[in-house]
Order: structure tokens, then sequence, then C-alpha cells
């Protein structure tokens, strides 16, 4: 069977969850503050959309902190391979959002990335 694949950022402002108070200005490539728990809360708007897969912006640590380019919010700067990315959530609301778009049916995908790092991100 096909799987319609809803690629979502956590980072963005609809994945944010009701106790996020962190600034959001995406256009500066700046954290906004998403996270699985804003994704769970947000499932039925995703799966109304008729979508049956959701996959992930990748889910290893990133860098701490903003540079010239912005802050390391869309996954792909990854600083530590053996460890979550916190920003998103712990592994406990990864778990959360796995059990729960399993239990409508849907499909959870996760990014990894293993390419791109540069030396200073390496763990």
């Amino acid at each position: 069977m096909a799987e319609a694949v809803y690629l979502p950022d956590p980072h963005r402002p609809f994945a944010r969850t009701l106790s996020t108070t962190a600034p959001c200005d995406a256009v500066k490539g700046i954290y906004c503050g998403g996270m699985y728990q804003g994704l769970i809360q947000t499932l039925d708007y995703i799966q109304n959309m008729g979508f049956t897969a959701i996959w992930t912006s990748p889910v290893v640590k990133q860098m701490n902190g903003n540079t010239n380019d912005g802050s390391s919010y869309h996954g792909y700067w990854a600083q530590d391979i053996y460890s979550l990315n916190s920003a998103f959530g712990s592994a406990a609301d990864l778990q959360a959002l796995s059990a729960a778009l399993h239990g409508r049916g849907m499909v959870c995908v996760t990014s990894r990335t293993w390419v791109g790092p540069s030396a200073g991100h390496l763990p």
C-alpha cells in the first residue's frame, strides 16, 4: 500500500505545544519551539488532510546556539549521532508520537543525518 507522507518541520510554529513560549522568527532561521508533543496535538488535522505517514526532521542531537546562518532548527547539523535532539522532545516524547501514529494506523518515519556534519559537529 502506498503511503501519503507528511513532512512537517517540528520547529515550525504549528507544532508548538500550548506551553511553548520561545520567540519565533522563522525568517531568521531560528528554532521556533515546535516538538513531538505539538505534532501529537495536530494529528487529527494531519490525518484529516489524508496523510497516512509522518516523516520527521532528523532526530539526532544538533549543535547548540545560533550562527550567522541561524540555528540548527532543521536537524541537518548533527553534533552527536548517538543522542536525540532534545529541542524536539525526549525519547519518551518520540515514542509517544510513534505510538499515537500507530494507534491511528499511520506510519512514523524518522530522518537520520549521517553525512554533512563538519568536524566541529562530530561526537
